[in-house]
């Protein structure tokens, strides 16, 4: 057992006793987590309008058909079906090793911030290199719940970084969206033999170049009447997906049907990978049964963007984008805490 491995394990065995009894009562919980309802739907298929999915827009094929089953999206669109039923979907999990400077084995019922967050970017690595040039269970393998340097981006490694270190003494506490993206960035960008990096854009649009592929994250506060800018957003040919919450629960968000936004939903406890080594690819691969919707008013305000740049004249683009939609330019782009305050936050 190397030194990193000595510090995690002994990190795992000091806990003061409260904390440690909160945590365990925490993880009791966790396996019955998945007997709470959920109210959340699958959508509503509308066979001739649009489905937008990370930038793109795929027509509805030319079917006769009045279904409003979701299920029939393989008919009634085509092209969008691969798409759909081809994300990265990550949930809460149990049963794993003790996370570091915890004694908690399962993230269930607090950890949707940190799953949503961990979707929007394997997804948008996905996107960022194309699926023909990058395997999804290659990107899985890197955030799998285990602490090992296989798993740069795991639950595990996440508890290791400062932002969560710091603003989550008692393990369990909610982080706002833009912690862990930020603690995201920061597992990404430390490693010097990335293929990748990334960016948080925050005051100001300060990015004024690339040396390799980049994904952009930008924390933004909504505001009212931003409909039709949200649905200009998700058609934008850079776009990777949003972090974004209703109701205190937190979700990743891919797509618009209607005026339905599509989103993936963390919120089940299944078990983790018995090993690196041996995991499921499909038990992390969305099924059109986990796609989930809301209306776009339904939304809370505090949500992350994500893009995918590979070029000068892509982060042109996205500039223009910035300052005439989000209108993030020289501006200061603002979020008041209060806005982002949490989502399902549990006390044990």
């Amino acid at each position: 057992m190397d030194d990193e491995q000595n510090i995690y394990k002994e990190s795992t065995q000091n806990i003061p006793f409260l904390q440690w009894l909160n945590q365990k009562k925490s993880n009791v919980f966790s396996q019955l987590y998945n007997y709470i309802p959920n109210n959340y739907t699958s959508p509503q298929l509308y066979p001739n309008e649009f489905i937008i999915f990370l930038g793109e827009l795929f027509p509805p094929h030319i079917v006769r058909t009045e279904t409003s089953n979701f299920f029939d999206v393989a008919i009634t669109h085509i092209k969008a079906y691969p798409a759909l039923t081809s994300l990265i979907y990550f949930v809460y999990r149990s049963n794993f090793s003790a996370l570091p400077n915890t004694s908690l084995t399962s993230d269930g019922g607090w950890g949707c911030t940190i799953r949503a967050c961990q979707m929007l970017l394997a997804n948008a690595i996905i996107k960022l290199f194309g699926s023909d040039n990058i395997n999804r269970k290659t990107v899985i393998h890197w955030f799998l719940d285990f602490y090992n340097s296989e798993c740069p981006y795991s639950i595990h490694s996440l508890f290791t970084t400062q932002i969560i270190v710091s603003g989550n003494p008692n393990g369990s506490s909610f982080l706002p969206f833009s912690s862990v993206i930020y603690a995201l960035t920061e597992l990404v960008n430390k490693d010097f033999n990335r293929a990748f990096e990334c960016h948080v854009i925050t005051n100001k649009f300060l990015l004024k170049s690339i040396n390799k592929p980049t994904i952009v994250f930008i924390p933004f506060t909504i505001p009212d009447k931003f409909d039709q800018r949200l649905i200009t957003i998700f058609s934008f040919n850079l776009f990777a997906g949003m972090v974004g919450g209703s109701k205190q629960k937190a979700f990743y968000f891919f797509g618009i049907h209607h005026n339905q936004l599509l989103f993936l939903d963390p919120h089940f406890v299944r078990p983790c990978a018995s090993s690196i080594m041996k995991f499921d690819e499909k038990d992390y691969i969305a099924k059109l049964s986990d796609i989930k919707s809301l209306r776009i008013n339904e939304l809370e305000r505090s949500v992350v963007f994500s893009f995918v740049i590979h070029s000068f004249q892509e982060l042109i683009s996205l500039q223009e984008l910035a300052k005439n939609v989000l209108g993030i330019d020289d501006k200061q782009l603002t979020i008041k805490r209060e806005e982002c305050d949490g989502f399902e936050v549990l006390e044990f």
